[in-house]
């Protein structure tokens, strides 16, 4: 269950990648006159930046704010895959799941509970916060448009499936018994929307060190499974040999929406993968 208490994300990178690439939170680290109340969107001014994966370089550490399309996402059909792990041990998963939390519903689109605000003159915050003149942002405009600063979206709770913190305790095809999970949600055109990985806050309970100058670098305590060889896709409880605990594993999940038995990983356990399973039978070398 997540902690009940948010911890905010803070800056630098807050989650990684299942392909080891980092992400970082929606800002790009600076805000209207160097104030720190109109906090810019990357997304917004850091875009022409961006490569082809949406990501780029921060000093010597290439990076994304949003889901990299380099990252299959899954299709509107199957619950989308785990593409990350939030920095708090919490999967996020591309934009599509199980349309109710316990698993049932269909797979539909896992839309976010933030919009971007209905305002013209930036005077207040989304909390409804009255700013001095001084603390003013930049009048709306073709310049400086709605969303292009992280005060420019709001939270309005039940709007969308995801909590403040773009996540929800649910079923998946990975966590049959169900897990806190962020999402990344996208619109009808399939772009990525605020907050795009993470809210401003997570909701497990961080270790030392995932957090602040030179976050993310840790040094294991527990036992460390090393992997060697070549891959054995087909052994699903990876004990390097594939037999009748794998089978099982795919034979209980037929016809799913992925997850351990989802060998080929295309969204769905099916023939395909029972074949895979037949012709690595066997140790794994």
């Amino acid at each position: 269950m997540p902690a009940t208490t948010p911890t905010a994300v803070g800056g630098g990178h807050i989650g990684v990648y299942v392909n080891g690439v980092t992400f970082f939170n929606p800002g790009d680290a600076r805000s209207y006159n160097n104030m720190n109340i109109w906090r810019q969107n990357a997304m917004f001014f850091e875009v022409n930046g961006f490569d082809s994966a949406l990501g780029h370089p921060a000093g010597t550490e290439y990076h994304h704010h949003q889901r990299t399309p380099q990252l299959f996402g899954g299709d509107p059909t199957h619950h989308s895959p785990i593409i990350a792990y939030a920095f708090d041990g919490f999967p996020v998963y591309g934009p599509f799941g199980f349309a109710n939390a316990d698993g049932t519903g269909g797979v539909v689109k896992i839309t976010s509970s933030y919009r971007t605000r209905n305002i013209t003159q930036r005077t207040t915050l989304p909390n409804g916060t009255q700013l001095t003149p001084a603390q003013y942002g930049p009048v709306v405009s073709t310049t400086a448009p709605i969303g292009c600063y992280i005060e420019d979206h709001e939270y309005v709770a039940g709007l969308g499936k995801l909590d403040s913190s773009n996540a929800r305790f649910c079923i998946t095809p990975d966590y049959p018994n169900g897990t806190y999970a962020y999402f990344s949600p996208v619109n009808e055109s399939g772009i990525s929307v605020y907050p795009y990985m993470i809210g401003p806050t997570y909701r497990g309970v961080l270790v030392t060190g995932n957090t602040g100058p030179g976050n993310g670098h840790n040094t294991p305590t527990e036992t460390v499974v090393t992997f060697c060889c070549t891959p054995c896709e087909a052994d699903t409880d990876l004990n390097r040999i594939v037999d009748g605990v794998d089978l099982a594993n795919v034979l209980s999940r037929w016809g799913g929406g992925g997850g351990l038995g989802d060998i080929n990983r295309d969204g769905i356990v099916d023939a395909a993968d029972l074949t895979s399973l037949l012709a690595g039978w066997g140790n794994c070398s």
